[in-house]
């Protein structure tokens, strides 16, 4: 009798689970001994580091996406359009909203969901920007929001009309804030009479813009916010948030129609029949060979895992590039394990960071060295451009980027 192939069944189709595949597939393709499984509770790839772009009109929303099938179709048999819900570690299931699968190695990578940190209001009347939905519901909004104002003759109205809170000062916030001031100022006052008396506040809880970044990093990006007429808030945590309303700690109140919430994250929730070591973030904690702690044969990546450096005793921030640094690792180990041989450790490594503050500026550190100006802006869309999945994308992104260096943003409302 032949052994049944063993299954590998991997959650989330984000960064950490589509580049898992991919690596997976590299080392079972035709193997029949091996069945790939893939669970999302969506049919494509979102490249959610442009997500601020597609909401302001800097590439068109259905730039960003791939369907799965599509990008992971050689192997691709057994994908599952479904969401998962609990995971029964004795029995080897998985329980999704389409049924139960079964599996020998189960790969984690469910990403992350906005965290509102129980502010009264953020959740009923906050825009949020995690998904494609997301970045659709925000330009729409921006744009019906113009329209309207060019037609409320009280000023007061009109100026809470115009008046946008971000709330989250680390790089979503600063790089949403950017793409706001360059597409309100340079496109939206050449169609809209009152586009002047536009008013972007960015709310940061912490004192430091981008604590997570070096000082170099941290005053270039506040410098290219004053430029951008951005009014920074710092050291004040939002209290509540309403239709018109946002609250702070300190007694001030902006008047504003429009917050947009990109303060904080936490994983996306898996329930399990036993539990499982867990950092105060909410993570699942994971050991050098990204292992739950405790199942030998269970991975997790990305957002939803807590990895800390043995050396520096940090643990891995919740970046894309980090999870598309993990999927190797836990590729090669579930290959190890099935074929026989050592794990492999992952080691947590910043490669650097590029962040876009508008049309012709960036600002990052490059193997250590502090950078900034135009050329660091060209270098930030050259890396996102090659991490597209297809080269269809890469030239349709492209074309969306040179357009728009020479015609204003689009501003249809879909």
């Amino acid at each position: 009798m032949t052994e049944r192939p063993k299954k590998v069944v991997i959650l989330g189709g984000g960064f950490g689970g589509t580049y898992t595949f991919k690596h997976l597939h590299k080392h079972f393709h035709k193997d029949k001994a091996v069945e790939l499984k893939l669970v999302s509770d969506r049919n494509y790839f979102l490249f959610t580091p442009l997500l601020h772009e597609a909401a302001t009109g800097g590439v068109l929303p259905h730039q960003v996406v791939e369907p799965l099938r599509k990008v992971l179709s050689c192997c691709l048999n057994d994908f599952y359009l479904a969401r998962a819900k609990r995971v029964n570690t004795k029995r080897q299931t998985v329980y999704t909203s389409r049924g139960a699968i079964k599996y020998d190695f189960l790969v984690i990578a469910l990403g992350s969901q906005p965290n509102f940190r129980r502010t009264r209001g953020a959740g009923q009347n906050a825009f949020t920007l995690k998904s494609l939905e997301d970045a659709q519901k925000l330009k729409r909004h921006f744009i019906r929001t113009f329209e309207e104002a060019d037609k409320t003759k009280d000023k007061s109205a009109r100026r809470r009309l115009l008046s946008f809170v971000i709330v989250g000062g680390g790089p979503t916030g600063v790089e949403i804030a950017a793409e706001m001031s360059e597409f309100f100022r340079r496109t939206m006052r050449l169609r809209h009479v009152h586009a002047d008396a536009v008013n972007i506040f960015l709310v940061q809880r912490q004192k430091e813009l981008l604590p997570q970044f070096s000082r170099f990093i941290r005053e270039v990006s506040r410098a290219n916010l004053d430029k951008l007429d951005v009014k920074v808030f710092l050291g004040a945590s939002v209290v509540s948030i309403s239709g018109n309303k946002v609250k702070l700690d300190n007694g001030e109140q902006l008047e504003s129609s429009t917050a947009i919430w990109v303060g904080g994250v936490k994983p996306v929730g898996l329930r399990f029949d036993r539990s499982l070591a867990m950092a105060k973030s909410g993570k699942i904690v994971v050991n050098k060979y990204l292992q739950v702690e405790g199942h030998r044969n269970i991975f997790a990546l990305g957002d939803v895992a807590s990895f800390v450096d043995g050396k520096s005793g940090e643990e891995a921030p919740a970046l894309a590039q980090v999870a598309v640094r993990q999927a190797p690792v836990v590729a090669e180990n579930i290959k190890q394990l099935i074929k026989g041989g050592r794990l492999g450790q992952y080691q947590y490594k910043n490669q650097g960071y590029l962040l876009s503050l508008g049309k012709w500026m960036g600002v990052g550190e490059i193997f250590g060295f502090s950078v900034k100006g135009w050329w660091v802006w060209w270098i930030y869309r050259t890396v996102y451009l090659s991490k597209l999945l297809s080269w269809q994308k890469r030239v349709y992104v492209a074309l969306d980027w040179t357009v728009n260096l020479f015609s204003p943003r689009d501003t249809s409302d879909v």
